[in-house]
């Protein structure tokens, strides 16, 4: 499985929102989808690309067995209008959403894995799909996780210094929403913090401890949404540095990896079961006799056990007692189980003729002993 094999294709035109698959695995056999969405100015590839996910997840077994689908989202973010354009947050939500929607994830488990921006950017989804956009509720209700990585949840400071630049900068919509304590994201806050809990989504915070070409970006305090039981994690990096892990053993990849198994190991249980049963569904149609179709039933029945409500399960063991009968009336049984039944009568009628015997051989008894009393 491949995270990120498009390092020589032809960069698009970053105009517009898109969602790019980057496993090669089929969709629709994975069980959960997982989307990284990246921050203020930042990219659908380079921002977790330190030559690190890519090959984590071609490398490590751990994703070996499980089938997930993973995306990036593109969209336009740019900080000054020198470099390009970008959305209000509430609109690009809306914009998103739809994207991912078109590209039918959310159907199943959906985790998120966002960058500084790309956290409000969620919220933001969440908050639509609840209260604006009923289409796309099904996309917050099967939202399972998130794992925010230096998400300024009360704004940066950043923001702040780049309105003194004024015309010189030329700063877009998306910065001029991150100025710390906004309005807007107090409220938003606000709205996750009560909303949190019904939505039963799991959480890991993670926010940086150094400073990028001399500037906090992200402090401590903006880092952490305010979610009881929720303690954020600090990490030895920069605020650029931090979703890009440089090998298997850095904090930021085992606790994602461990976060998302402990997410998905209920639907993982799910697929194991499935695939058991399908198993023993195709072993049916390889049976060769009586004895294999026996084995199967045990082996179903012994499954049905511990999984009483399987309905597969419960189909598949009808159709192999059908299958048990028909061979029985073939007269294909081994010859071991067909003559059982012969043995049985077999026995019965061996007891039944010795006991004949013995009450005869007494009858003659003592009709002799009769006759000879007569006599004498």
């Amino acid at each position: 499985m491949e995270l990120f094999p498009y390092d020589n294709i032809k960069e698009l035109s970053n105009t517009m929102s898109k969602l790019h698959l980057l496993t090669n695995n089929n969709t629709e056999r994975a069980i959960a989808d997982v989307v990284f969405i990246h921050g203020l100015g930042g990219d659908w590839k380079e921002t977790w690309n330190y030559s690190s996910w890519d090959y984590y997840v071609k490398n490590d077994l751990f994703w070996s067995d499980i089938f997930i689908s993973f995306w990036s989202l593109e969209y336009e973010s740019e900080p000054s209008e020198w470099l390009g354009n970008a959305m209000p947050l509430s609109a690009r939500a809306l914009n998103v959403i739809a994207t991912i929607s078109a590209r039918e994830v959310g159907q199943k488990p959906l985790i998120f894995i966002v960058h500084s921006l790309g956290g409000l950017l969620v919220k933001q989804m969440l908050r639509h799909a609840l209260t604006i956009t009923k289409e796309y509720e099904h996309i917050a209700r099967n939202t399972v996780g998130i794992t925010f990585l230096a998400t300024p949840h009360t704004g940066s400071d950043l923001a702040i210094y780049s309105r003194y630049l004024g015309a010189l900068f030329r700063r877009s919509v998306a910065v001029e929403e991150l100025e710390r304590h906004a309005p807007a994201l107090r409220e938003l806050n606000q709205w996750f913090r009560n909303n949190i809990e019904e939505l039963g989504i799991y959480l890991l915070v993670f926010y940086e401890t150094q400073k990028t070409s001399g500037l906090m970006i992200v402090d401590p305090s903006s880092a952490d949404p305010g979610i009881n039981g929720v303690t954020p994690i600090p990490v030895d990096a920069n605020h650029i540095d931090i979703c890009k892990p440089r090998d298997t053993e850095e904090l930021v990849y085992l606790k994602i990896r461990g976060f998302i198994l402990k997410i998905l190991n209920p639907h993982l249980n799910k697929q194991e079961k499935k695939s058991s049963v399908d198993l023993m569904s195709q072993r049916l149609f390889q049976a060769k006799g009586y004895n294999d179709l026996r084995r199967l039933r045990f082996e179903i029945e012994e499954y049905i056990k511990e999984n009483p409500h399987d309905v597969d399960a419960l189909m598949l063991k009808d159709k192999i007692l059908l299958a048990e009968r028909q061979e029985a009336m073939s007269g294909t049984m081994p010859r071991s189980i067909s003559r059982e039944p012969s043995l049985k009568i077999y026995k019965k009628t061996s007891v039944n003729v010795t006991l004949l015997r013995t009450l005869i051989f007494i009858s003659l008894g003592l009709l002799i002993s009769i006759i000879i009393s007569l006599f004498f």
